[in-house]
């Protein structure tokens, strides 16, 4: 029999620890690529930053990418915008939409529903 682990026990492993392509499919449902040519260095806030892009026949001409900040929050982005999600704050979301910045959030936050959401919006933009 297959040990099946909750995704919240997967993400509180993960804590951390650098991820893959694998995982990050696991988390999104999406086939991922690492970009392991980012040029995103993590400034005083993160010691570390993963960028992933995600693979979907409806936004692959304006690729949809998610990063991971310190193993433990993550940001969507699209064309170098920040994606602000239903679980952000008004204030936030109008702060990314502003000034081109992420707003991190608890990866304990990512599931189906907000990878639909961005699929969606990625779509609306394409």
């Amino acid at each position: 029999m297959k040990n099946l682990k909750t995704f919240e026990s997967f993400i509180e492993e993960a804590k951390g620890k650098k991820f893959t392509a694998a995982d990050i499919k696991r988390m999104t449902g999406m086939p991922a690529e690492e970009d392991k040519d980012n040029d995103l260095d993590p400034d005083e806030e993160y010691s570390s930053v993963q960028s992933f892009t995600l693979e979907n026949p409806k936004i692959e001409d304006y690729p949809l990418y998610i990063n991971i900040y310190d193993g433990d929050k993550f940001c969507f982005w699209q064309d170098a915008a920040p994606i602000g999600l239903s679980i952000h704050t008004p204030a936030e979301r109008n702060h990314m939409a502003q000034v081109m910045t992420e707003v991190p959030l608890p990866l304990s936050k990512l599931n189906k529903s907000i990878v639909d959401e961005v699929v969606k919006k990625a779509s609306e933009y394409a």
